[in-house]
């Protein structure tokens, strides 16, 4: 995998876990909280076979903590541009400014009670290059969260 690949791959990440720790946008709740199993697949991604394996892990959601992050906080590089909720649908557009470019992402997830899908557009620019790649994000709850989480 050339350089270039990897950090538009790793840009991408970023950009799309970033996305997803976006700060909870209301008390009301367009689902069950609890354990969420949370799965990615990263798709467009030149020079990476067509069918790469999709990316899970399991997280505590609730009301304050409603959108899926992996770990930790926002990446610091990154900044929310557009931040809305409509009904069950949660909406974005952030940028972040890394040292090997600037990464643009824009995405959406809709809760349908004990399960969501998304999609996060990400383009990468850097030494005169663009990327764009996408993002698929699915979730299913698995059952109450967990003591101590």
């Amino acid at each position: 995998m050339s350089f270039a690949v990897r950090l538009s791959v790793r840009a991408a990440l970023i950009a799309t876990l970033a996305a997803c720790s976006l700060p909870a946008l209301s008390a009301s709740t367009p689902f069950e909280p609890g354990e969420w199993e949370i799965t990615t697949k990263m798709e467009g991604i030149p020079g990476m076979p067509a069918n790469m394996p999709p990316h899970s892990f399991r997280q505590c959601l609730t009301p304050q903590n409603n959108l899926p992050q992996e770990k930790g906080k926002m990446d610091p590089r990154c900044k929310i541009l557009e931040n809305s909720m409509s009904g069950n649908t949660v909406h974005w557009k952030m940028q972040c400014d890394m040292p090997e470019g600037k990464t643009l992402s824009d995405g959406n997830v809709t809760y349908r009670g004990n399960s969501f899908d998304g999609v996060s557009h990400v383009k990468t620019s850097y030494g005169g290059q663009t990327m764009n790649m996408t993002s698929h994000m699915s979730g299913k709850r698995l059952g109450n969260c967990p003591a101590g989480k």
